[in-house]
C-alpha cells in the first residue's frame, strides 16, 4: 500500500511540476526557465497574501492544480518533443534524489536538518506570516532566508503531506530542479 501511495503521490507532484513548466514553454522556449518562473510566481503570490491573512490547509487545491496541470500538458502536447530532454533531466534527478532520501533518509550534505524541519513545520501551519517559531516558542519566525522553506511547506500544504514526507519531497524537488535544470541548460 505504501508503494501505491508513493507512486500516486510522485505522479501527481511531477504532473503538477511538468504542467507548470509547460505553461510558459511556448514563450520562453526553456522548460527550466518556464518552470521556475511559474513556481516562483505561485510561491510569491501565496507568500504575499499570507502576510495579510493565513490561508490554512490548502489540500483542496491539489485536485484543482492536477486538473489544470493535465489540461496544460494536453494543450501543449505539440511542444513535448522540444521540451523532452529538459523534462527527462529534471525527472531523472528528482527520482535519483527521492531514491536516495528513501534508501538513506538520514544522509545529507548539511548539518541543518533540525533547522530545516523547524522552518517547514513553522510555515506548515498556514497562519498569517510571520508564523510562530516552533523552536523558539513565543517568538515570530522572521528569518530573512525563509522563502525556500516557505515554498517547501506550501507544497506540503497543497499535497497534504506529513512533515517528514514534506521534507523528503521538498529535498528531491530542489535537487531535481538544481541538478536537472543545470544539466539541461549546458547541453
Amino acid at each position: 500500500m505504501k508503494q501505491l501511495y508513493l507512486l500516486l503521490t510522485v505522479s501527481i507532484w511531477l504532473s503538477m511540476i511538468i504542467g507548470a513548466g509547460m505553461l510558459l514553454y511556448p514563450r520562453l522556449k526553456s522548460f527550466a526557465l518556464s518552470t521556475l518562473v511559474v513556481m516562483l510566481t505561485v510561491v510569491l503570490g501565496f507568500f504575499f497574501v499570507e502576510h495579510f491573512v493565513g490561508l490554512g490547509d490548502l489540500s483542496a487545491l491539489m485536485p484543482v492544480g492536477l486538473v489544470l496541470a493535465l489540461g496544460v500538458i494536453y494543450l501543449r502536447r505539440h511542444d513535448w518533443a522540444a521540451a523532452q530532454d529538459e523534462i527527462q533531466a529534471f525527472v531523472a534527478c528528482f527520482f535519483w534524489a527521492l531514491a536516495w532520501r528513501i534508501k538513506i533518509p538520514n544522509l545529507d550534505g548539511g548539518t541543518e536538518k533540525l533547522m530545516n524541519l523547524d522552518l517547514l513545520a513553522s510555515y506548515r501551519e498556514g497562519v498569517m506570516l510571520p508564523p510562530n517559531d516552533m523552536w523558539l516558542a513565543g517568538h515570530p519566525l522572521n528569518m530573512y532566508y525563509g522563502l525556500q522553506h516557505y515554498a517547501g511547506a506550501l507544497m506540503g500544504r497543497i499535497m497534504h503531506f506529513s512533515i517528514g514526507v514534506n521534507y523528503q519531497f521538498a529535498f528531491a524537488t530542489v535537487i531535481g530542479a538544481r541538478k536537472g535544470f543545470a544539466r539541461s541548460a549546458f547541453e
